[in-house]
């Protein structure tokens, strides 16, 4: 018995697209994310000569260094999960066209 699912094949097509671009939309916000983020003030401000901040610019350092790897490990892991969304929408998309294209018994 052969299974007539072009209505399904047509909505997991559509899926496929929907999510493709939910997956790209997550990519141009981590690229968006990632401009302002490099193109912001420095995270360290300078101290000026003879001035006695009360925290130690070691320490300064250490938080903005801190911080700065925090942001890359978060624009690594959203470009991450965009590319796996999209590449997921594209299998969905392709697997319903081929659903389409050879019916199989079910």
């Amino acid at each position: 018995m052969t299974r007539s699912s072009s209505g399904s094949d047509s909505l997991g097509r559509v899926l496929g697209i929907v999510v493709f671009l939910v997956g790209i939309c997550v990519l141009l916000f981590t690229a968006y994310a990632a401009h302002t983020f490099f193109r912001g003030a420095p995270l360290a401000a300078p101290v000026a000569a003879g001035s006695n901040p009360a925290v130690p610019v070691t320490t300064r350092l250490t938080d903005s260094a801190l911080k700065m790897l925090f942001h890359i490990g978060v624009l690594i892991v959203m470009a991450a999960v965009g590319s796996i969304i999209a590449g997921r929408g594209l299998q969905l998309f392709y697997t319903s066209s081929d659903q389409s294209n050879n019916p199989k018994d079910c």
